[in-house]
Protein backbone atom coordinates (compact mmCIF):
# COMPACT_ATOMS: atom_id res chain seq x y z
CA UNK A 1 0.00 0.00 0.00
CA UNK A 2 1.05 3.98 -0.78
CA UNK A 3 0.55 6.39 1.48
CA UNK A 4 -0.60 8.43 -1.80
CA UNK A 5 -1.16 8.57 -5.08
CA UNK A 6 0.74 11.77 -7.01
CA UNK A 7 -1.53 13.04 -9.98
CA UNK A 8 -0.03 15.47 -12.38
CA UNK A 9 -0.39 16.69 -15.78
CA UNK A 10 2.44 16.12 -17.95
CA UNK A 11 2.30 18.90 -19.95
CA UNK A 12 2.64 20.84 -16.40
CA UNK A 13 5.51 18.97 -15.27
CA UNK A 14 6.93 19.73 -18.92
CA UNK A 15 6.54 23.34 -18.28
CA UNK A 16 8.16 23.32 -14.75
CA UNK A 17 11.40 22.44 -15.90
CA UNK A 18 14.21 25.07 -15.00
CA UNK A 19 18.04 25.77 -16.88
CA UNK A 20 20.43 28.05 -14.89
CA UNK A 21 23.91 28.17 -16.51
CA UNK A 22 25.33 24.69 -16.87
CA UNK A 23 22.60 23.16 -14.11
CA UNK A 24 18.72 22.42 -14.93
CA UNK A 25 15.91 20.42 -13.16
CA UNK A 26 12.30 20.41 -12.69
CA UNK A 27 10.36 22.29 -9.88
CA UNK A 28 7.55 19.48 -10.05
CA UNK A 29 10.09 16.58 -9.27
CA UNK A 30 11.54 18.36 -6.84
CA UNK A 31 8.19 19.15 -5.38
CA UNK A 32 7.65 15.45 -5.60
CA UNK A 33 10.68 14.16 -3.89
CA UNK A 34 10.35 16.66 -1.09
CA UNK A 35 7.20 15.89 -0.57
CA UNK A 36 7.91 11.69 -0.05
CA UNK A 37 11.16 12.41 2.52
CA UNK A 38 8.54 14.47 4.30
CA UNK A 39 6.02 11.24 4.57
CA UNK A 40 8.91 8.80 4.71
CA UNK A 41 9.84 10.16 7.99
CA UNK A 42 6.14 10.45 9.40
CA UNK A 43 5.90 6.38 8.61
CA UNK A 44 9.03 5.08 8.44
CA UNK A 45 9.33 3.67 5.42
CA UNK A 46 11.96 4.16 2.59
CA UNK A 47 10.87 7.32 0.45
CA UNK A 48 10.64 5.51 -2.72
CA UNK A 49 7.70 3.43 -1.35
CA UNK A 50 5.93 5.90 0.10
CA UNK A 51 4.07 7.48 -3.08
CA UNK A 52 2.47 6.02 -6.73
CA UNK A 53 2.48 8.04 -9.90
CA UNK A 54 1.39 7.82 -13.71
CA UNK A 55 4.58 8.04 -15.83
CA UNK A 56 3.22 7.40 -18.86
CA UNK A 57 1.63 10.60 -20.82
CA UNK A 58 -1.67 9.14 -21.31
CA UNK A 59 -3.96 10.76 -24.06
CA UNK A 60 -7.36 10.80 -24.31
CA UNK A 61 -9.06 7.42 -25.03
CA UNK A 62 -5.98 5.45 -23.51
CA UNK A 63 -6.57 2.09 -21.84
CA UNK A 64 -4.89 2.64 -18.42
CA UNK A 65 -2.88 -0.23 -17.95
CA UNK A 66 -2.71 -2.85 -14.51
CA UNK A 67 0.36 -0.64 -13.13
CA UNK A 68 -1.92 2.76 -12.92
CA UNK A 69 -4.60 1.12 -11.36
CA UNK A 70 -2.81 -1.17 -9.04
CA UNK A 71 -1.46 2.64 -7.57
CA UNK A 72 -5.07 4.08 -7.69
CA UNK A 73 -6.30 1.49 -5.65
CA UNK A 74 -3.73 0.29 -3.24
CA UNK A 75 -3.13 4.51 -2.07
CA UNK A 76 -4.20 6.21 0.77
CA UNK A 77 -4.68 9.31 -0.40
CA UNK A 78 -4.79 11.21 -3.85
CA UNK A 79 -2.62 14.11 -4.14
CA UNK A 80 -3.81 15.95 -7.16
CA UNK A 81 -1.20 18.93 -8.80
CA UNK A 82 -3.86 21.32 -10.02
CA UNK A 83 -2.87 23.55 -13.28
CA UNK A 84 -4.94 24.92 -16.33
CA UNK A 85 -3.73 21.95 -18.18
CA UNK A 86 -5.09 19.56 -15.48
CA UNK A 87 -8.29 20.94 -15.21
CA UNK A 88 -8.42 20.50 -19.20
CA UNK A 89 -6.77 16.82 -18.80
CA UNK A 90 -9.57 13.86 -18.75
CA UNK A 91 -7.23 11.56 -17.73
CA UNK A 92 -6.36 13.23 -14.68
CA UNK A 93 -9.94 13.95 -14.46
CA UNK A 94 -10.28 10.05 -14.12
CA UNK A 95 -7.88 9.55 -11.57
CA UNK A 96 -10.39 12.30 -8.99
CA UNK A 97 -13.20 10.43 -10.23
CA UNK A 98 -11.87 6.86 -9.76
CA UNK A 99 -10.71 8.63 -5.87
CA UNK A 100 -14.51 9.55 -5.47
CA UNK A 101 -15.85 6.54 -6.50
CA UNK A 102 -13.62 4.47 -3.60
CA UNK A 103 -14.41 7.85 -1.33
CA UNK A 104 -17.65 6.43 0.63
CA UNK A 105 -15.78 7.40 4.24
CA UNK A 106 -15.03 10.77 5.36
CA UNK A 107 -13.64 13.01 5.70
CA UNK A 108 -12.19 13.22 1.75
CA UNK A 109 -9.35 11.48 0.67
CA UNK A 110 -8.33 13.50 -2.20
CA UNK A 111 -5.72 17.02 -1.64
CA UNK A 112 -5.69 19.55 -4.46
CA UNK A 113 -2.26 21.30 -4.59
CA UNK A 114 -2.77 24.62 -6.72
CA UNK A 115 0.83 24.58 -8.71
CA UNK A 116 -0.57 27.36 -10.67
CA UNK A 117 -2.21 30.12 -9.25
CA UNK A 118 -6.18 29.11 -8.30
CA UNK A 119 -8.20 31.87 -10.65
CA UNK A 120 -5.87 30.51 -13.15
CA UNK A 121 -7.03 26.72 -12.32
CA UNK A 122 -10.23 27.48 -11.87
CA UNK A 123 -11.07 29.78 -14.42
CA UNK A 124 -14.02 28.73 -16.66
CA UNK A 125 -15.27 25.80 -14.74
CA UNK A 126 -18.87 25.03 -13.87
CA UNK A 127 -19.52 26.56 -10.49
CA UNK A 128 -20.09 22.61 -8.85
CA UNK A 129 -16.23 21.49 -10.06
CA UNK A 130 -15.11 25.00 -7.88
CA UNK A 131 -17.25 23.64 -4.89
CA UNK A 132 -15.71 20.52 -4.81
CA UNK A 133 -12.36 21.89 -5.30
CA UNK A 134 -12.90 24.46 -2.49
CA UNK A 135 -14.74 21.51 -0.23
CA UNK A 136 -11.31 19.35 -0.13
CA UNK A 137 -8.38 22.07 -0.70
CA UNK A 138 -5.33 21.80 2.28
CA UNK A 139 -6.43 24.52 5.12
CA UNK A 140 -4.87 23.60 8.14
CA UNK A 141 -3.33 26.48 9.97
CA UNK A 142 0.39 27.64 8.96
CA UNK A 143 -0.47 27.30 4.98
CA UNK A 144 1.36 29.96 3.47
CA UNK A 145 -0.04 33.80 2.96
CA UNK A 146 -0.13 33.90 -0.44
CA UNK A 147 -1.04 30.12 -1.28
CA UNK A 148 -3.10 29.32 -2.98
CA UNK A 149 -3.20 32.71 -4.65
CA UNK A 150 0.68 32.54 -6.09
CA UNK A 151 0.27 29.09 -6.59
CA UNK A 152 3.08 26.83 -5.28
CA UNK A 153 5.01 26.90 -8.40
CA UNK A 154 5.95 30.51 -8.63
CA UNK A 155 7.30 30.45 -4.92
CA UNK A 156 9.40 27.76 -6.08
CA UNK A 157 10.82 30.17 -9.16
CA UNK A 158 11.08 33.41 -6.91
CA UNK A 159 13.35 31.30 -4.39
CA UNK A 160 10.90 30.92 -1.53
CA UNK A 161 12.01 27.93 -0.14
CA UNK A 162 10.61 28.32 3.21
CA UNK A 163 6.68 28.18 1.98
CA UNK A 164 8.02 25.46 0.21
CA UNK A 165 9.34 23.40 3.00
CA UNK A 166 6.28 24.65 4.86
CA UNK A 167 3.51 23.21 2.43
CA UNK A 168 5.31 19.70 1.72
CA UNK A 169 5.75 19.87 5.58
CA UNK A 170 1.34 20.58 5.83
CA UNK A 171 0.72 18.24 3.40
CA UNK A 172 2.60 15.12 4.46
CA UNK A 173 0.92 15.31 8.02
CA UNK A 174 -2.14 16.06 6.08
CA UNK A 175 -1.33 12.46 4.12
CA UNK A 176 -0.50 10.73 7.21
CA UNK A 177 -3.38 12.01 9.21
CA UNK A 178 -5.83 10.61 6.92
CA UNK A 179 -3.76 7.30 5.91
CA UNK A 180 -3.77 6.44 9.37
CA UNK A 181 -7.59 6.69 8.83
CA UNK A 182 -9.71 3.66 8.06
CA UNK A 183 -8.54 2.08 4.88
CA UNK A 184 -10.16 3.41 1.66
CA UNK A 185 -12.70 0.16 -0.36
CA UNK A 186 -11.11 -1.05 -3.25
CA UNK A 187 -13.33 -0.83 -6.62
CA UNK A 188 -14.74 -3.84 -7.85
CA UNK A 189 -11.98 -4.94 -10.67
CA UNK A 190 -14.20 -6.42 -13.39
CA UNK A 191 -15.42 -2.94 -14.03
CA UNK A 192 -13.85 -1.34 -17.24
CA UNK A 193 -11.97 1.63 -15.24
CA UNK A 194 -11.55 3.12 -19.25
CA UNK A 195 -15.13 4.26 -19.58
CA UNK A 196 -14.82 6.14 -16.12
CA UNK A 197 -15.77 9.71 -16.59
CA UNK A 198 -13.41 12.72 -15.64
CA UNK A 199 -14.48 14.14 -12.37
CA UNK A 200 -14.72 17.67 -13.91
CA UNK A 201 -17.58 16.41 -16.40
CA UNK A 202 -19.12 14.08 -13.81
CA UNK A 203 -19.40 16.75 -11.44
CA UNK A 204 -21.46 19.03 -13.76
CA UNK A 205 -25.04 20.21 -13.04
CA UNK A 206 -25.63 18.16 -9.98
CA UNK A 207 -28.92 19.89 -8.27
CA UNK A 208 -27.50 21.19 -5.25
CA UNK A 209 -24.01 22.64 -4.39
CA UNK A 210 -21.83 20.11 -1.60
CA UNK A 211 -23.13 20.99 2.17
CA UNK A 212 -20.77 20.52 4.76
CA UNK A 213 -21.82 17.45 7.56
CA UNK A 214 -21.93 17.79 11.30
CA UNK A 215 -20.35 21.01 14.07
CA UNK A 216 -17.18 21.18 12.64
CA UNK A 217 -17.58 22.03 8.76
CA UNK A 218 -18.07 25.47 8.23
CA UNK A 219 -20.39 26.47 5.18
CA UNK A 220 -19.81 29.89 3.65
CA UNK A 221 -21.97 32.22 2.22
CA UNK A 222 -20.03 35.09 0.50
CA UNK A 223 -22.37 39.12 1.12
CA UNK A 224 -19.63 40.91 -1.36
CA UNK A 225 -19.44 41.93 -4.77
CA UNK A 226 -17.12 41.58 -7.67
CA UNK A 227 -14.75 44.38 -9.63
CA UNK A 228 -17.83 44.82 -11.74
CA UNK A 229 -20.32 45.44 -9.12
CA UNK A 230 -17.86 48.19 -7.80
CA UNK A 231 -17.53 49.41 -10.78
CA UNK A 232 -21.44 49.51 -11.21
CA UNK A 233 -22.37 51.88 -8.09
CA UNK A 234 -19.32 54.02 -8.75
CA UNK A 235 -16.90 52.86 -5.99
CA UNK A 236 -13.26 54.54 -6.33
CA UNK A 237 -11.40 51.19 -4.98
CA UNK A 238 -12.80 48.33 -7.11
CA UNK A 239 -9.53 47.33 -7.66
CA UNK A 240 -9.68 45.21 -4.30
CA UNK A 241 -12.34 43.35 -5.76
CA UNK A 242 -11.69 40.59 -8.31
CA UNK A 243 -13.95 38.43 -10.26
CA UNK A 244 -15.32 36.46 -7.65
CA UNK A 245 -16.80 37.48 -4.37
CA UNK A 246 -13.97 35.71 -2.81
CA UNK A 247 -11.29 37.49 -4.37
CA UNK A 248 -11.86 40.23 -2.39
CA UNK A 249 -8.61 41.78 -0.70
CA UNK A 250 -10.24 43.72 2.26
CA UNK A 251 -6.94 44.57 4.22
CA UNK A 252 -4.80 46.89 1.56
CA UNK A 253 -1.76 46.34 4.52
CA UNK A 254 -1.95 42.92 3.36
CA UNK A 255 -2.06 43.00 -0.36
CA UNK A 256 -2.25 39.26 -1.48
CA UNK A 257 -5.09 38.41 1.16
CA UNK A 258 -8.03 37.03 -0.55
CA UNK A 259 -10.83 37.49 1.76
CA UNK A 260 -11.05 33.44 1.04
CA UNK A 261 -7.85 32.81 2.70
CA UNK A 262 -8.11 35.08 5.65
CA UNK A 263 -11.72 33.48 6.49
CA UNK A 264 -9.86 29.65 6.44
CA UNK A 265 -7.23 31.32 8.70
CA UNK A 266 -10.34 31.80 11.36
CA UNK A 267 -11.59 28.39 10.19
CA UNK A 268 -8.14 26.82 11.02
CA UNK A 269 -7.59 28.47 14.20
CA UNK A 270 -11.38 27.00 15.17
CA UNK A 271 -10.14 23.81 14.24
CA UNK A 272 -13.06 23.40 11.57
CA UNK A 273 -12.53 20.02 9.52
CA UNK A 274 -14.04 21.18 6.58
CA UNK A 275 -14.99 23.89 4.25
CA UNK A 276 -17.88 24.65 1.82
CA UNK A 277 -17.72 28.16 -0.67
CA UNK A 278 -21.82 28.69 -1.34
CA UNK A 279 -21.34 31.98 -3.00
CA UNK A 280 -24.47 33.63 -2.20
CA UNK A 281 -27.78 31.99 -4.04
CA UNK A 282 -30.67 33.59 -4.24
CA UNK A 283 -32.06 30.26 -2.63
CA UNK A 284 -30.14 31.06 0.49
CA UNK A 285 -32.27 30.29 2.92
CA UNK A 286 -32.45 26.95 1.67
CA UNK A 287 -28.88 26.19 1.66
CA UNK A 288 -29.06 27.08 5.17
CA UNK A 289 -31.93 24.95 5.95
CA UNK A 290 -29.94 21.97 4.34
CA UNK A 291 -27.09 22.76 6.76
CA UNK A 292 -29.55 22.69 9.43
CA UNK A 293 -30.51 19.23 8.71
CA UNK A 294 -26.86 18.32 8.58
CA UNK A 295 -26.27 20.03 12.17
CA UNK A 296 -23.93 22.08 10.39
CA UNK A 297 -22.57 25.96 11.39
CA UNK A 298 -23.67 28.60 8.31
CA UNK A 299 -21.32 31.91 8.30
CA UNK A 300 -21.91 34.39 5.91
CA UNK A 301 -19.17 37.14 5.30
CA UNK A 302 -20.16 40.70 4.74
CA UNK A 303 -19.20 43.46 3.24
CA UNK A 304 -21.30 46.49 3.76
CA UNK A 305 -20.42 48.19 0.23
CA UNK A 306 -22.89 44.99 -1.00
CA UNK A 307 -25.75 46.39 0.77
CA UNK A 308 -25.84 49.13 -2.13
CA UNK A 309 -26.69 46.37 -4.28
CA UNK A 310 -30.43 45.37 -4.95
CA UNK A 311 -29.66 41.69 -5.09
CA UNK A 312 -27.80 41.37 -2.28
CA UNK A 313 -30.44 43.53 0.15
CA UNK A 314 -32.94 41.19 -1.02
CA UNK A 315 -31.40 37.83 -0.07
CA UNK A 316 -30.59 39.59 3.20
CA UNK A 317 -34.21 40.62 3.90
CA UNK A 318 -35.07 37.22 3.24
CA UNK A 319 -32.97 35.76 5.65
CA UNK A 320 -33.68 38.67 8.47
CA UNK A 321 -37.12 37.01 8.52
CA UNK A 322 -36.29 33.89 9.85
CA UNK A 323 -34.01 33.06 12.74
CA UNK A 324 -31.81 30.48 12.84
CA UNK A 325 -29.11 29.67 15.64
CA UNK A 326 -26.67 27.78 13.48
CA UNK A 327 -26.26 30.39 11.56
CA UNK A 328 -23.58 33.76 12.03
CA UNK A 329 -22.03 36.80 10.30
CA UNK A 330 -18.92 38.21 10.54
CA UNK A 331 -18.38 41.74 8.75
CA UNK A 332 -15.02 42.21 6.81
CA UNK A 333 -15.66 46.31 5.67
CA UNK A 334 -17.32 48.80 3.93
CA UNK A 335 -16.35 51.58 7.19
CA UNK A 336 -18.25 54.18 4.85
CA UNK A 337 -21.87 52.28 5.08
CA UNK A 338 -23.82 53.89 7.35
CA UNK A 339 -26.10 51.83 10.47
CA UNK A 340 -28.68 53.05 8.33
CA UNK A 341 -28.39 50.60 5.68
CA UNK A 342 -27.76 47.77 7.64
CA UNK A 343 -31.64 48.59 9.74
CA UNK A 344 -33.13 49.30 6.38
CA UNK A 345 -32.04 45.32 5.60
CA UNK A 346 -31.68 43.45 8.50
CA UNK A 347 -34.39 45.18 10.51
CA UNK A 348 -34.41 42.61 12.84
CA UNK A 349 -30.78 40.61 13.36
CA UNK A 350 -28.91 44.33 13.34
CA UNK A 351 -31.50 46.05 15.79
CA UNK A 352 -31.98 43.01 18.52
CA UNK A 353 -27.82 41.78 18.61
CA UNK A 354 -28.53 38.68 17.14
CA UNK A 355 -26.27 36.04 18.75
CA UNK A 356 -23.25 35.19 16.79
CA UNK A 357 -23.76 38.10 14.34
CA UNK A 358 -20.58 40.85 14.44
CA UNK A 359 -22.03 44.03 12.69
CA UNK A 360 -18.59 46.14 14.00
CA UNK A 361 -16.19 46.74 10.60
CA UNK A 362 -12.71 44.76 11.75
CA UNK A 363 -9.79 47.65 12.43
CA UNK A 364 -7.21 44.74 10.89
CA UNK A 365 -6.75 41.50 9.62
CA UNK A 366 -6.14 39.45 13.14
CA UNK A 367 -9.24 41.29 14.20
CA UNK A 368 -11.34 39.52 11.34
CA UNK A 369 -9.55 36.05 11.21
CA UNK A 370 -10.69 36.46 15.76
CA UNK A 371 -14.05 37.23 14.96
CA UNK A 372 -14.44 34.34 12.32
CA UNK A 373 -12.47 31.88 15.08
CA UNK A 374 -15.13 33.08 18.22
CA UNK A 375 -18.47 33.19 15.81
CA UNK A 376 -17.77 29.68 14.36
CA UNK A 377 -16.64 28.26 18.03
CA UNK A 378 -20.10 29.44 19.45
CA UNK A 379 -22.13 27.86 16.49
CA UNK A 380 -20.03 24.49 16.93
CA UNK A 381 -20.57 24.44 20.61
CA UNK A 382 -24.23 24.89 20.53
CA UNK A 383 -24.85 22.70 17.67
CA UNK A 384 -22.81 19.72 19.74
CA UNK A 385 -24.97 20.71 22.60
CA UNK A 386 -28.54 21.31 21.22
CA UNK A 387 -28.71 21.02 17.28
CA UNK A 388 -31.68 23.96 18.04
CA UNK A 389 -34.06 23.83 15.20
CA UNK A 390 -35.45 27.15 12.93
CA UNK A 391 -38.05 29.52 13.55
CA UNK A 392 -39.27 32.35 11.66
CA UNK A 393 -39.62 35.39 13.20
CA UNK A 394 -43.38 37.42 12.55
CA UNK A 395 -43.08 40.54 10.59
CA UNK A 396 -45.27 42.60 12.56
CA UNK A 397 -42.62 41.53 15.45
CA UNK A 398 -39.58 43.27 14.06
CA UNK A 399 -38.75 46.55 16.26
CA UNK A 400 -37.92 49.56 14.59
CA UNK A 401 -35.37 51.59 14.81
CA UNK A 402 -35.04 55.58 14.97
CA UNK A 403 -31.51 56.28 14.13
CA UNK A 404 -31.02 60.37 14.14
CA UNK A 405 -28.61 62.04 11.46
CA UNK A 406 -25.04 62.15 12.69
CA UNK A 407 -25.60 59.74 15.50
Amino acid sequence: MAWFFFSYNHETYKNSRWLRLDKEGNFLEAFFDELCRQVSDLVGEPSENVACRDQDQLQIGDIWGPRLVEGLQQSHVLVSVLSPQYMKSESCGREIEFFRQRNSLEPPRIIPIFWIDSPACLRGLDQEVVNFISTIQLTQQGVPEDYPSKGLCQFYRLGQHECCMQLCKLLAHRIFELGTQNPLPILNAEDDFDKLPSAFVSLRGRNSSPIADGPKGTNIFYAVGTAEDMKAIGYQDACEYGEKPQDWKPFIEHPGATIEIITQEGLNAAKQDTYCDLGLPQNLLEKIEQARKRNSPVLIILDRHALQLERFKNVLRSYDERNYYHVGLVTAGGTDISDEILAEVCVFKFVRGEEHHIWEVPTDRSSYVLSVTAVVRGIRQKLQRTGTPVTEVSLRRKPVLDIQPGV
